[in-house]
């Protein structure tokens, strides 16, 4: 009977030895198990990490491009501005818009008026419409000036073709300047042809009108 039951817990303890062997290689398994999802935690934080490192970097990428791209169109648009501006004012003899009726000379900052006074006047009278314009009768220069560098530029003028800046509106090719000679002469410029005029003053009354000032 002793006998038996000596083998009985031998084989007892050899049975929880076994069992023992077992929870330590399950343990063990489970550490294991353990290890290789912490290792693949880290390997998705730094997978993470990378995606959102790439993300930054093509998401600044798409923004410089996208401010290259906005610079490259600005760039153009500018130069072609320029180049339409310049174009203009050669086509114009360099004259621009002013406003109110005024075309600004761009070479010699004298501002005139786009439209001559629409018919002939006297002298006397041309002197006047500028006063009363707060403006004057140009100088005989001031008339061949815009007429001598007005390159391909011209514009009609009452029966003729005036070689003057497009932008102004002439109903005739004769202009009075402020030149007067104590001799009842006057003196004015043909835009057609750019010929200095002599006129008696108080026979002459079909003279037009351009009326500049500084």
């Amino acid at each position: 009977r002793y006998d038996e039951m000596v083998e009985t817990v031998s084989q007892r303890e050899e049975e929880l030895k076994g069992k023992h062997s077992e929870v330590s290689q399950k343990d063990s398994e489970i550490n294991q198990l353990k290890a290789q999802l912490e290792e693949m935690r880290e390997q998705f934080r730094d997978t993470v990490a990378n995606l959102q490192q790439q993300l930054t970097t093509t998401k600044q990428a798409a923004e410089e491009a996208a401010r290259l791209e906005a610079e490259r169109v600005a760039a153009e648009e500018a130069e072609a501005a320029r180049v339409a501006a310049e174009e203009a004012l050669r086509r114009n003899a360099g004259f621009e818009e002013a406003g109110e009726g005024l075309l600004r000379d761009t070479t010699t900052g004298l501002v005139w008026t786009r439209r001559d006074n629409g018919t002939g006047v006297s002298r006397r009278k041309a002197g006047d419409y500028c006063s009363a314009r707060n403006m004057r009768l140009p100088s005989t220069q001031e008339l061949i000036a815009i007429h001598a560098r007005s390159g391909a530029g011209t514009t009609t003028c009452g029966n003729q073709t005036c070689r003057v800046s497009p932008l102004f509106v002439l109903s005739g090719d004769e202009y009075w300047s402020d030149r007067q000679r104590p001799d009842s002469d006057g003196r004015g410029v043909n835009l057609a042809t750019g010929a200095k005029l002599r006129v008696n003053i108080p026979l002459i009354d079909s003279v037009r009108v351009l009326c500049v000032r500084s």
